[in-house]
């Protein structure tokens, strides 16, 4: 035994020192994004996620560029970097340490215990001699791209595009560093490109918006280098993406990218296809694919992914996948790698470290290196949970694997892994390969030959410098061997194919379990996946990793699988344990702030801090914390004047495990005033201030004057240009002489600067202007601009707040009492202005001293008529001109053109016509060239009551009526009449029925005329009815009846229904009240009646009708011998129908007394009546 021992350990040295097996290097990464900035006084921890089967012996850490001379970093152990949430090998590098500002090299060199090593480059901006101050945008709905300004909140432009080439103009050319400000809406990057350079151009929301309310759902920005910063990206299908990594640089951080579909091909609204791609934070939904390619994806949370949750993702850490939807004929796993071509080259150096995918039903992990070996590849506490009903793929097959390797694998490490749910496949050829500490459900293998019972690659000594240590195998139901067996079971019922377990063992056993029993497998219990009391898969092993998938540290020895154990006497962390928001999102450090979290899955007595990631020692804890509910925290944090401005992370904590929202609280030092030009005034006048100098200005804030004993003066026109500059305007008339405050105001905070502006005596005053008032036709000559002390070189103004001043032309200042000068009105604003003059900063005004007028139309008479009259109207006002225009407006509607317009300065008179116009309130508008004005609703029109026409006995003539609920069109035939009438159509109240198959609508008119004569022949009637009229009516069965009043019964005529047309057509010959009804079938077959009975085929060309039919019936007329006449056709079923006295050829019967037979699923009913000739 001790040769055979000393055998191995001589063969194994020997494939150490030969380098075939062993040349591999650590599997390593910077976990950062390149090109972001290191600031000015603060630090940027620079983190390095690495791995190798031998152990991380250190992590080197130096720069180059900008005057580094700080040297190397050493780092041995991972430990939590506050900057990214991650457990890895991290270093500060303040920007102290360099002494000027511009572009940086990160450097970090991976070296493992037996010596191999790896060297890493990163490019970074370095702050180190001055502050960068980035410009920005803002942009809204509701902003204008003509008075938007850059580096102004205030002034917001209405397009991303406009924004954009402003800040290009305002950064010599560039977008670079330049951030884009967005206030909720929806928004469109179609067509924009920008120029960069290294270096970021950031779209964020704004601070006061909501992310889910911060939409671009249209085009793609083209630009070297892109950050989509907490903004939501959506699709709207298939292909029409709004972010594309494929010919950009693109960095999404905390943002919704919302598909269009989990099962519609390229729904996401990132076209992901290039390693140009990094995602912090983000939250994927309802797409297709997760991610294709990216060179980071840090804390991603996937929900209801169609296809792959990743796909040759470089480097993936601390993401989610829940409830991925495997789509028809698709092929959806939780991480898949392939390797077909040169395009897509095998795995090397990728990392997938605390990734969690739940509630899978096609496969978890399938990797393939189809195209040459796999090398340096890392799958660190990674969980995959398969749950049925499994899925088919594309070819119509089951696959329900949690994990698949084919073809050949270099240092491929698998460390701390669980995987639940059927068994996984290691179809491929493994060399310097590390399996430890992972849970298999079973573990299938190409070397799985019948009676070998080990697997030759996981031998002890095995040639291929593999090792399988600690790992935990699941024996299968129906297993019944302790070790292995290499039938294939197809249970009935079951899809896919159950395999036997080898459980690999290189040196340390092995374990197994039959139906687990040594986790918690329960997907709705609170502790799924974690190790049960007492279980096997407890302290097996010294730890290779701190921390589990949930980031709760590990003990030195570890547990067996992704999750550490946790008694069954304490609460294990909720796998929905998150902060998901804050407020408020921005504070001042003036003493103790309350804070709110919204989130999930809060546990009781969870304790919260906040920090600065760029500042060490930063953190703060919070006090008086309150867990109101499992979604709601609320405490108070001191944040005294001394903390650092910035981004600060808010966390939660619970026992060991932690929950952060990084960068989630900007804190800002309360704003102070510097100094103010000019810094007096005169107490009879006003004053431009040009610059009030500070810092930590906030857009929206107020400014105002105080002085104790009194009133405050408010600054007008205040413009926060900056952070550091303001610019107002102060109204000092009749303040008191002296020294007064500035104080500046944002919301409920307040700060001042004592005694920096002077009222001083002195100055000039305005008293009058001549003339006082003009319209807003054209230019006008002030005469005599009266006051005192003016100065030669003065300038004058009009000016009204929310109207661009009118500047005076030809100003003469005639004396220190008297100015003249002209002011062009055209179109301006109607309303007292402001009288200013002023010299230099300095001003006097005349509150209200000028009146502009305008164009007013003040009344109309009359102000309503009825659609069809032509009237004769008078609009009263002021400032008509000659030539004037009358117009009545409505939305939707042509303008009605009033004729015969006379026109004087206050009256014109016309004449208006309504012939065919819609009903409503209509605006009257009074136009001269590009001068007018509007009574907004000042005329009505009004629907008909009654509408009436001479008819011309001799002549062919129609009415037209328009009624509340109907339109009427009666066209009358020549010779109807016997003589002229006045023919009068009116709104009619329509009876209601005793008949259960006719039902009365509202439509209804009364035809009358005032000789009382009856028609001599058939006219026209068309009526036209409302969708609202139809409502809870079949229109299809709607026809024209007429209320015969001896009778008090609703006669129906024979009607067509035009339901496209919305109208009805009858032809009735006589005057009466006539409705649109309804047929309806009856429900009793003894009700069914024929009229006329008798029946004259001459008399009544209509026909007999046979009314209160059922809805379904068969109707045939034999004679009194029992011959068959006529089987009567009924298929309208709307209880009616007729014979028109003819036999089935087509002949007409002779007189005598026929039977009618109606059968019907109800009953049988007969009738007898008569024809006569």
């Amino acid at each position: 035994m001790i040769k055979k021992r000393f055998v191995w350990v001589l063969l194994f040295s020997v494939f150490f020192s030969s380098g075939i097996l062993l040349a591999f290097q650590p599997v390593a990464r910077f976990d950062v994004v390149p090109y972001q900035r290191i600031k000015f006084g603060q630090s940027f921890k620079v983190g390095v996620v690495a791995f190798s089967k031998p152990g991380i012996e250190r992590v080197d850490f130096w720069a180059s560029g900008q005057g580094y001379a700080s040297g190397t970093k050493t780092v041995t152990a991972m430990s939590l970097n506050d900057q990214t949430g991650v457990w890895e090998y991290w270093a500060s590098f303040p920007a102290s340490e360099f002494t000027s500002n511009g572009a940086v090299t990160i450097y970090a060199q991976a070296k493992d215990n037996n010596g191999n090593k790896r060297n890493l480059s990163l490019s970074m901006i370095a702050e180190g001699a001055s502050a960068f101050t980035p410009v920005s945008a803002w942009v809204s709905p509701s902003g204008d791209d003509t008075t938007g300004a850059v580096n102004n909140s205030s002034l917001p432009f209405k397009t991303i595009s406009t924004a954009k080439t402003k800040i290009q103009a305002a950064n010599g050319g560039n977008s670079n560093g330049a951030v884009i400000y967005l206030k909720e809406g929806t928004y469109s990057v179609s067509g924009i490109s920008a120029s960069t350079t290294n270096e970021w151009l950031t779209i964020a929301k704004d601070q006061s918006a909501n992310r889910n309310n911060v939409i671009i759902n249209t085009g793609l920005f083209s630009t070297g280098y892109l950050k989509y910063d907490s903004v939501t990206l959506q699709s709207r299908g298939s292909g029409l993406y709004v972010a594309n990594d494929s010919a950009t640089r693109l960095w999404t951080n905390n943002c919704r990218r919302i598909g269009s579909g989990y099962d519609i091909v390229n729904s996401n609204p990132v076209n992901h296809s290039s390693d140009n791609h990094y995602s912090t934070g983000d939250y994927i939904f309802d797409a297709d694919y997760g991610y294709r390619r990216a060179a980071l994806v840090r804390g991603a949370e996937l929900v209801q992914v169609g296809v792959d949750s990743f796909q040759n993702t470089a480097m993936v850490i601390n993401a989610t996948s829940m409830g991925q939807v495997n789509s028809t004929g698709l092929h959806a796993d939780a991480y898949q790698v392939f390797s077909l071509d040169a395009n897509s080259p095998p795995a090397n150096n990728r990392i997938i470290y605390n990734f969690k995918a739940t509630d899978i039903h096609y496969q978890g992990i399938f990797a393939r290196s189809d195209y040459g070996q796999a090398t340096d590849n890392a799958f660190v506490n990674v969980f995959i949970e398969m749950r049925e009903p499994p899925m088919r793929n594309e070819s119509n097959l089951y696959s329900f694997g949690p994990h698949s390797f084919y073809h050949s694998w270099d240092h491929l490490i698998m460390w701390n892994c669980t995987f639940i749910g059927h068994c996984g496949g290691m179809y491929g050829t493994y060399t310097n390969s590390s399996f430890v500490g992972n849970i298999f459900d079973a573990y299938v293998s190409q070397e799985s030959a019948v009676g070998v019972p080990t697997i030759p690659s996981a031998e002890p000594g095995n040639t291929s410098n593999n090792e399988f240590l600690h790992n935990h195998f699941n024996q299968i139901y129906k297993e019944t061997a302790d070790h292995y067996r290499n039938a294939v079971y197809v249970e009935s019922g079951w899809p896919c194919p159950l395999w036997g377990s080898k459980r690999p063992d290189s040196g340390s056993p092995a374990t197994y379990s039959k139906d687990y029993g040594v986790l918690d497998t329960d997907y709705l219990s609170s502790k799924f996946g974690y190790p049960l009391d007492g279980s096997v898969l407890i302290n097996r092993f010294p730890s290779r990793v701190p921390i589990d998938v949930n980031n709760v540290e590990r003990a030195a020895v570890s547990d067996v699988g992704a999750v550490e154990y946790v008694s069954s006497t304490s609460s294990a962390p909720s796998l929905n344990y998150m902060i998901s928001g804050v407020s408020p999102g921005a504070v001042f450090s003036t003493g103790t702030v309350g804070i709110t979290l919204s989130g999930a899955g809060f546990p009781a007595g969870a304790q919260a801090s906040m920090f600065n990631a760029s500042v060490d020692g930063s953190t703060t804890a919070a006090t008086n914390v309150s867990v109101a509910s499992s979604s709601r925290i609320t405490f108070n944090i001191n944040l005294s004047s001394g903390a650092a401005p910035g981004y600060w992370t808010v966390a939660v904590t619970s026992g060991s495990y932690r929950s952060e929202l990084k960068g989630s609280v900007n804190v800002r030092r309360l704003w102070r005033v510097l100094s103010v030009t000019p810094g007096y005034g005169f107490e009879n006048g006003g004053v431009i201030i040009s610059d009030l100098t500070g810092e930590n200005f906030l857009a929206g804030s107020a400014v105002k004057l105080s002085k104790s004993g009194q009133p405050d003066t408010f600054a007008t026109n205040v413009n926060v240009v900056n952070s550091s500059k303001i610019t107002c305007e102060l109204d000092l008339s009749g303040k008191a002489v002296g020294f007064w405050d500035i104080v500046i105001t944002s919301g409920a905070l307040t700060n001042s600067a004592t005694g920096v502006f002077e009222i001083k005596s002195g100055g000039w005053s305005v008293g009058s202007v001549s003339p006082s008032a003009a319209y807003n036709y054209g230019e006008v000559a002030v005469t005599d601009l009266g006051g005192t002390g003016f100065f030669a070189g003065s300038t004058v103004k009009l000016s009204k707040f929310g109207e661009s001043d009118i500047a005076g032309t030809n100003v003469s200042v005639v004396s220190g009492n008297k100015i003249t000068c002209r002011f062009d009105l055209t179109l301006k604003a109607t309303g007292y202005w402001d009288v200013v003059v002023a010299s230099g900063a300095f001003s006097s005004r005349l509150s209200g001293g000028f009146e502009v007028k305008g164009m007013e139309v003040h009344s109309i008479a009359p102000s309503s008529s009825y659609s069809g009259a032509v009237l004769n109207v008078t609009v009263s006002g002021q400032g008509f001109l000659e030539g004037s225009s009358i117009l009545l407006r409505k939305s939707g509607e042509s303008d009605i053109a009033a004729d015969n317009v006379a026109v004087t300065s206050d009256k014109i008179t016309c004449r208006i016509d309504l012939s065919g116009k819609a009903k409503g309130v209509w605006d009257v508008a009074v136009t001269s060239g590009v001068f007018s004005a509007v009574l907004p609703g000042g005329f009505e029109v009004k629907y008909n009551v009654t509408a009436s026409a001479v008819i011309d006995s001799a002549k062919e003539c129609a009415l037209l009526f328009n009624g509340e609920h109907c339109d009427a069109l009666v066209d009358i035939p020549a010779g109807t009449f016997e003589s002229d009438v006045t023919l009068s159509v009116s709104t009619a109240v329509v009876p209601g029925s005793n008949d259960e198959t006719i039902v009365p609508t509202k439509v209804g008119v009364n035809i009358t005329n005032d000789k009382s004569l009856q028609p001599r022949k058939d006219f026209s009637l068309t009526m036209y009815y409302h969708d609202v009229d139809a409502l809870g009516f079949e229109a299809s069965k709607f026809v024209i009846g007429y209320y015969d009043e001896s009778n008090r019964r609703w006669v129906v005529l024979p009607s067509i229904a035009n339901t496209t047309g919305k109208r009805v057509v009858a032809r009735p010959r006589h005057l009466s009240l006539f409705a649109i009804l309804q047929l309806a079938p009856g429900t009793n077959v003894e009700k069914v009646r024929t009229f006329p009975n008798p029946y004259n085929p001459r008399k009544h060309s209509e026909g007999m009708t046979i009314s209160n039919l059922p809805a379904q019936a068969e109707i045939k007329i034999f004679t009194i011998g029992g011959d068959l006449v006529r089987s009567v056709n009924y298929a309208a079923a709307n209880g009616r129908s007729s014979w028109d006295g003819k036999n089935e050829s087509g002949l007409e019967v002779a007189s005598g007394i026929y039977v009618m037979l109606v059968k019907s699923p109800i009953g049988t009913t007969r009738i007898k009546f008569a024809l006569e000739r």
